[in-house]
Formats: C-alpha cells, sequence, structure tokens
C-alpha cells in the first residue's frame, strides 16, 4: 500500500488509482480533490472555545431566554388546558404507549410559574382546571410521574400567589439556600384532596426494595423500580411535606436503603485539590477531601439494554437529590452510623459528577442533556453548592442554554417526544433555578 502524507495526514494512493481510469475518467481527478479537501480541513485549527460573557451580559440574556422561553410554553397549550401528548413508546408501550398527558400539563405549569408567570394568568388557571379534573376521575390512568410532577406543580402555585402577595407588600421573595427555612403552605378544599390521594397512591406503590416505576397499570420491562421515577416520587413527597400533608416516615427510610444499595460499589479515589483552591470552611464549593470516591448510579440495575445500567450524570444527580431530600425528612433521626453512610454516599456522587464533568452533554448517555442540567440545577442548589470543584454550574449551563436557545425560543433534546416541551421546561427550571432550597442538611464533619 502506498501512502502521501499532507501535512500531517495520510492519503492512501491506491484508493485514487484504483479509481482512475474507470467509468467517468474525471474520477480519480474528483477523488483527490476531495481527499485533499478532507485533508486541508482536518488540517484546520479547531475552533476556539465560546467566550465567557460578562455577568452583565449574561444576567440580560437569561432574561430575554426565559422571556422568549415562556411565550412559546404558553402557544403549546391545547384548547381544552393540557399541553399536549408523547407520541415516543414510553413506558414499553410501542404503539398504544402512555400518552403522559397529565405530567406534560403540571411539568409545563411548573416551568412556568417558577418563570413568574402570574398564578392568575389564563394559561395556570386554565391547565390546572384540566389537570385536577384528571386527576381527581375514577379510573384515569396516571403514572408516578405525572404524581410527582403534579405535586410540585401544586406547591409552586402556592408558592407563587404568596410570592405575589409579598410583592405587593414590597418584600423579597428570596433568600440564598443556606439561610433558608423551608416555607409551609396550610391547603385546604380541591387542593388537599388531590396531593392526599396522590400521596396515598405514591405510598402504595412503593416497591419492597424501596423504589419505585411507573405504578399500576404498566408494564414493566427491567427492574420493578429505577432512579429517576424514584426521584420524582420523592421531590414530590417533599412538595407534600412543605403543603403540610403527611407522609409516612418508613417511605423516606425503605427509598434510602434502595438508593443506596443502586450506587456503585466502589470507585477511583478522587484527589484533594492543592492548598489555597478552597478557603478553608468555604461550604459553597464541592471538593473532595481526599477519601471521596467516584461512585454514580445508573438508570436501574438490571436491563437487557446495556444503556440502562449505564452510569449516567442524569441519574448521578437524582441519587444524590433523593438522598438529600430524605436526610431533610428524617433529619436527626438518622443514626450516627447511617448519617455517615448517607453523606458519604453523597459526597462521592459528587466526586463522579465533578470528574466526568460536562455541560455539553449528560455523561455516559446519547440523551437526556436537558433533564441532566436541570439535575446539576438540583444537587447545586439542594447541596448549597455554587461551585463543584472549579466549575461554576450555574453560570457554564447558563451561558450553554442561553446560545441553545432557538429562534422561536423553545430549546429542543434528544429525548422522547415531544423533546422541545421537555427540553424548554427543564432549561426555563434551570434557569429559574427552580429547585426550592432545604437548607444545609449535611451535618457531619468535614475538612475541606
Amino acid at each position: 500500500m502506498h501512502r502521501a502524507q499532507f501535512n500531517g495526514v495520510l492519503i492512501d494512493k491506491r484508493v485514487v488509482s484504483e479509481h482512475q481510469g474507470k467509468g467517468d475518467p474525471s474520477v480519480g481527478g474528483t477523488m483527490i480533490r476531495v481527499i485533499l479537501g478532507l485533508a486541508l480541513l482536518l488540517c484546520l485549527p479547531a475552533p476556539a472555545p465560546a467566550q465567557d460573557m460578562d455577568p452583565g451580559e449574561l444576567e440580560k440574556a437569561i432574561d430575554k431566554a426565559i422571556t422568549q422561553g415562556v411565550e412559546w410554553l404558553k402557544k403549546q397549550q391545547k384548547s381544552e388546558g393540557h399541553f399536549g401528548d408523547s407520541s415516543g413508546p414510553t413506558y414499553g408501550g410501542g404503539g398504544n404507549a402512555y400518552h403522559n398527558r397529565p405530567g406534560n400539563c403540571a411539568l409545563s405549569l411548573l416551568a412556568l410559574l417558577k418563570s413568574d408567570v402570574e398564578p392568575t394568568d389564563p394559561v395556570i388557571t386554565k391547565g390546572f382546571k384540566w389537570l385536577y379534573d384528571y386527576m381527581l376521575a375514577k379510573g384515569n390512568l396516571r403514572s408516578t410521574y405525572d404524581a410527582g410532577v403534579t405535586l410540585m406543580a401544586i406547591e409552586a402555585l402556592y408558592e407563587a400567589t404568596v410570592a405575589a402577595q409579598m410583592k405587593k407588600q414590597g418584600k423579597k421573595t428570596s433568600e440564598r439556600a443556606g439561610d433558608f427555612k423551608e416555607p409551609k403552605y396550610a391547603i385546604s378544599g380541591t387542593d388537599a384532596k388531590v396531593v392526599s390521594d396522590i400521596v396515598k397512591y405514591l405510598e402504595n406503590n412503593q416497591t419492597k426494595k424501596g423504589g419505585w416505576r411507573y405504578g399500576d397499570g404498566f408494564g414493566i420491562v427491567g427492574s420493578d423500580e429505577d432512579i429517576s421515577a424514584t426521584q420524582i416520587v420523592l421531590l414530590g413527597l417533599k412538595s407534600a411535606t412543605r403543603m403540610r400533608v403527611g407522609v409516612n416516615p418508613a417511605i423516606f427510610n425503605r427509598a434510602m436503603t434502595f438508593i443506596l444499595d443502586s450506587q456503585e460499589k466502589d470507585g477511583p479515589k478522587v484527589d484533594r485539590p492543592p492548598d489555597g483552591t478552597v478557603k478553608p470552611g468555604d461550604r459553597g464549593t464541592y471538593v473532595s477531601n481526599g477519601t471521596d470516591k467516584a461512585r454514580g448510579w445508573a438508570y436501574e440495575l438490571k436491563s437487557d439494554n446495556k444503556q440502562e445500567t449505564t452510569v449516567t450524570g442524569s441519574m448521578t444527580c437524582a441519587g444524590i437529590t433523593e438522598l438529600l431530600i430524605i436526610k431533610s425528612v428524617i433529619g436527626k433521626g438518622l443514626p450516627k452510623a447511617v448519617n455517615e453512610k448517607v453523606e458519604q454516599a453523597i459526597y462521592d456522587g459528587f466526586a463522579w459528577i465533578y470528574t466526568h464533568w460536562d455541560m455539553s452533554k449528560n455523561p455516559g448517555s446519547g440523551r437526556s442533556h436537558y433533564y441532566y442540567l436541570y439535575a446539576i440545577e438540583r444537587i447545586g442548589t439542594l447541596g448549597c453548592y455554587e461551585k463543584i470543584g472549579k466549575h461554576m454550574w450555574f453560570k457554564e449551563g447558563a451561558q450553554f442554554l442561553v446560545r441553545a436557545q432557538r429562534g422561536d425560543g423553545s430549546w429542543t433534546d434528544q429525548e422522547v417526544a415531544p423533546q422541545d416541551l421537555y427540553a424548554t421546561c427543564f432549561a426555563l427550571l434551570f434557569l429559574r433555578r427552580g429547585t426550592v432550597p432545604i437548607g444545609d442538611v449535611m451535618t457531619g464533619e468535614r475538612k475541606q
């Protein structure tokens, strides 16, 4: 085989000569031009990374992106009040896949309310009218995802109502996560019935191992529980506790066991950064103390689909989120040894995220990028971290999102349909930092 080298690129002469004189006499020349053209392209320098935006520029870009995203999302509401169906083969249903209509509606309402859309806005009132009618009707199929996100949306409605009242009174509505005292809302009437019914449904659908899957009425392929569904359920149950609806504490204890058992059993030790990298006592930055191991989570423990048992960024964030929520509920009720195990699992999860850091994709996966970005926002907020290692997660994620927004105001992703609806909701929830803080729940001694 004869090869020539052009500016560092090897060109196979045999490939060119085999085409000369066969058929079109110009083929050989064309091949040479194509190969040389490709060689020149390969020799071009890689595009320079996007420049960081200055704080003022980024703030304006975020505000504009949220405004345009909200406008697009409002337009997706159907005349009945919901926000459409999923058209992908969700929950293994193939052509008869579950439509996700209540979940899509609740997620859209959640994103809009977190983006400062007034609770009295016609889109909001119409959406909740449809959602309540669906959730209260007997016989309507609903998944654990629908149920969890609906609880989050109802809490967001109360949060937005209180915020609107505070604004009228000239009061501030935000605090630093570390100073935060969790809000409590007194609900009654239809709201109380919907929330109570959903809590009972979720309690009844917890598996023996302590996790959740899709719920009654769905065919299960693979494990009986998964980390993603479990995350949405626990986020919803946490919302229920803030709305003063009781949840059986045993639910959280069983979930804790499942989540700990689902984490990788071992991983590479992550070195402590050089002295001076982090100021002593800096609670706002995650760094390894030299004993953390990068241990993540996969979607499920057993499956014929290898991707489902591969550790990913979005699922590792889910595991971290779940353990932080459980600590916020159980609190001092955890025995010391168990508390230490849980906190080390959380730190090891952060170590995995740090060592696989990438805001341009979901590490370990070819899909669910925007779900991952929203997951990063959750662990940053719930964990009281503004930085993960050297990475200012909000700045990096926000810069990506304002640049990735499409001309019509939406975002899109490699996800089950409707990709644009999901990606836009997750983008808005990231940009608005939509997760409710829980304060600092890490109680063990740890030296940075």
